[in-house]
């Protein structure tokens, strides 16, 4: 797609070049249409004769995925353009001009809503009942703000059109020196006082080396796609980098279902701005609580409507070496997510993602990696700050390699992190499919690529709801789900090494800090503190690490090695704590752990002096595991023929499946490229801010390390 520089305020050209394969590419435009009588004006030019697609619009609450996803169309095919089968046509020729006049009616209704549309001066619709989307056709429609292009055969320009397009430059002031060039790249300005007045605006003008400076103090819309056509580099990457202006960074809003930012290219830097989603407008204007999306009427047709309405995502990654640096992100479907498919490293520090998620697979972070094109991609987030997800999970995350450092989480929805397995069986325009035509496609994808490792290393955990963290799998596509799936179970079969960390526990609800299912292979913990606060304990003890054991169950853990291999030491733990590993060694046991204040809704869990926290954790050269080497046959589905495990019995016959077997050898004894500097102290969940120093000597137990900072 290509932006054209625009012919006056107001008026933009869109180029749509041919798309043969049929996807709409949509735009939103720069005011949402509501309820009353609208008219929208262009100009179409095609490039040559015989010109086919569709230029069409839609509710800002669905994006359009295909034909029958589009409210008011303009169909040309053949060299004319018409809309219904039968109906008057108007010649298109090369080179000239259509004038299209489209008006319409809403309503606010899912009836009521009429369009006509005169073409050339020749009336083609008059008074139509919009088209139905196929997914929604009882939804009601109150808005229109998305314009949706495809080409099959031939370009065309759409020209003058009178509401502008977000992402079309939209004039301006003339502004010198913008973008200003400099050694390393170009800088462009953006906001009300410049040439460029939102980001969508330079978007087409961007290469490696440029720096894109939002001004702070406003609120831009979201929308924003940076495609993977852009050149770039690890060494010169591109970067959106807001600029705070009177203490306030700028707003980028999205008012609609489809998402704030679209990260296709590599090495992009998003840096310093709010990055907000629609997700307390929606449930304002249908007058619902956040429980909405998680209660018992999670499921009814108002709520997945709700859902759809939601903005579906902050920050969406595809490409490699995604950095997002002091950001806030919330209000979206899920706030920061990676794709399955294409996506490499990503990097999240210095955030604050809290207030997202809209269903039970939406989360606060859900990342991942593409263990085919990078098999090296690492997620790493540290110095975040993760809490109070509406749905789902702080960190959910499916990477080859996690490095998850210094973060505080807090009173998210399920779990704090959930560090699962690939699910590599969608494909953007298929849908979920079967490992054989996913392999089909490409016969490296599998569930076996990499082995996917954690390393959490400082970090403060307080939940109250679901387990702390969650380790080995979560039955992604299994066939107990979803017969018509055969991917597998999302499972690791990783390391996974929980270094300096402090796990607090409130509410009544007796969830595990560590919970083990699915494919594991090793569990190494050192200098942990395990606590339940015993005003909110209900009477029952802390649960320290939970092995799910039941066979009749898909949830089984299954030890990579054939074995439990689980290690650790200097681990503080309340009397009575339930599953503390008895590989431990030098456990320390105790009712207070001498920490400043650990009542709910307090931030404030410090190593007090006299505590035995305080110089008691083993020196970090001590905090790597090492393993004897091993052989093992793995099933590389969770459904078994008996002559291996079992067959579970409440398993529809047809969904029964005989798994490929695995020789599995271990490939190196001692936990990857580890963690071995600690920081004096988490992030910082008031001010955003961290501590750094190297800390010397013994460390504390938990996540804030240094003895000579103990309160």
């Amino acid at each position: 797609m290509r932006y054209d520089a625009v012919c006056g305020k107001g008026a933009t050209r869109v180029w749509v070049p041919e798309t043969p394969e049929g996807a709409p590419m949509t735009y939103p435009l720069q005011q949402m249409l509501g309820a009353g009588e609208h008219t929208v004006t262009f100009t179409l030019v095609p490039a040559q004769d015989g010109v086919a697609g569709t230029v069409a619009w839609n509710s800002v609450q669905r994006l359009m995925t295909g034909a029958r996803e589009m409210l008011m169309p303009l169909h040309m095919a053949d060299g004319f353009a018409f809309s219904v089968e039968g109906g008057p046509r108007v010649a298109l020729q090369k080179g000239q001009a259509l004038e299209v006049k489209l008006s319409f009616t809403l309503s606010g209704s899912r009836q009521g809503n009429t369009y006509s549309l005169v073409a050339g001066g020749v009336a083609l619709v008059q008074d139509a009942p919009f088209q139905p989307p196929a997914s929604r056709p009882t939804c009601e429609f109150a808005d229109i703000g998305v314009l949706g292009v495809v080409s099959l055969k031939g370009g065309f320009d759409i020209r003058d059109l009178s509401h502008a397009i977000l992402g079309a430059v939209d004039g301006g002031d003339v502004e010198e020196q913008n973008p200003v060039s400099t050694q390393d790249g170009r800088v462009f300005r953006v906001g009300p006082g410049h040439r460029f007045h939102k980001i969508q605006d330079v978007l087409a003008c961007l290469k490696g080396g440029d720096v894109v400076e939002v001004e702070g103090g406003c609120t831009y819309p979201g929308h924003i796609n940076l495609p993977a056509c852009l050149e770039t580099s690890r060494e010169k990457p591109i970067m959106i980098r807001g600029i705070a202006r009177q203490g306030k960074r700028p707003v980028i809003k999205s008012t609609h279902g489809n998402y704030v930012f679209q990260v296709h290219a590599d090495h992009v830097v998003l840096e310093n701005m709010e990055i907000i989603g629609n997700l307390t407008d929606v449930l304002h204007r249908a007058g619902k609580k956040e429980s909405v999306f998680t209660g018992r009427n999670a499921g009814d047709l108002q709520t997945r409507n709700l859902h759809f309405e939601t903005t579906f995502f902050g920050v969406h990654q595809v490409g490699d070496n995604l950095t997002v640096r002091r950001c806030l992100v919330r209000d979206n479907r899920q706030g920061i997510i990676s794709s399955d498919f294409g996506s490499g490293s990503i990097t999240v520090e210095y955030c604050e993602c809290y207030h997202n998620g809209a269903g039970g697979g939406d989360h606060n972070l859900y990342l991942a990696t593409d263990e085919v094109c990078h098999p090296e991609a690492v997620a790493r987030v540290q110095y975040c700050y993760i809490h109070d997800s509406v749905s789902g999970n702080g960190l959910k995350t499916r990477a080859a390699r996690n490095e998850i450092y210094f973060n505080w989480f807090e009173n998210n929805y399920h779990q704090s992190m959930e560090l699962i397995g690939p699910d590599p069986g969608y494909q953007e325009g298929v849908g979920y499919t079967s490992a054989e035509k996913l392999r089909a496609i490409d016969p490296t994808y599998g569930e076996h690529t990499v082995r996917e490792d954690s390393d959490v290393v400082g970090n403060v955990v307080i939940e109250k709801i679901g387990a702390a963290v969650r380790c080995g799998g979560d039955g992604t596509g299994s066939l107990w789900s979803m017969p018509e799936t055969t991917y597998g179970h999302g499972m690791t079969f990783g390391r996974y090494r929980f270094v300096n960390n402090t796990f607090i526990r409130h509410g009544r609800g007796n969830f595990p800090c560590i919970r083990l299912e699915f494919g594991v292979e090793s569990v190494e913990c050192y200098n942990n503190v395990f606590y339940r606060h015993p005003d909110a304990a209900g009477n029952m003890p802390i649960e320290v690490v939970a092995e799910c054991l039941d066979q009749k169950i898909v949830n089984t853990v299954q030890w990579a090695s054939g074995k439990r291999c689980v290690k650790g030491s200097h681990n503080w733990v309340q009397p009575g704590a339930k599953g503390v590993p008895q590989e431990w060694t030098d456990t320390l046991v105790g009712e207070d752990p001498g920490l400043v204040d650990v009542t709910p809704g307090t931030k404030d869990v410090r190593v007090k002096a006299g505590s035995p926290l305080a110089g008691a954790g083993v020196q970090m050269d001590n905090t790597v595991a090492t393993w004897p080497d091993w052989h093992n046959l793995l099933p590389d589905f969770g459904h078994w023929n008996e002559e291996h495990t079992r067959v579970l019995s409440d398993v529809p016959d047809e969904s029964k499946h005989v798994a490929a077997m695995h020789d599995l050898t271990n490939r190196d004894n001692a936990f990857p490229r580890p963690l071995m500097q600690l920081e004096n102290a988490p992030v910082d969940s008031q001010t955003m801010q961290a501590p750094h120093g190297k800390v010397t000597g013994r460390p504390n137990i938990g996540a804030f390390t240094d003895p000579a900072e103990v309160v």
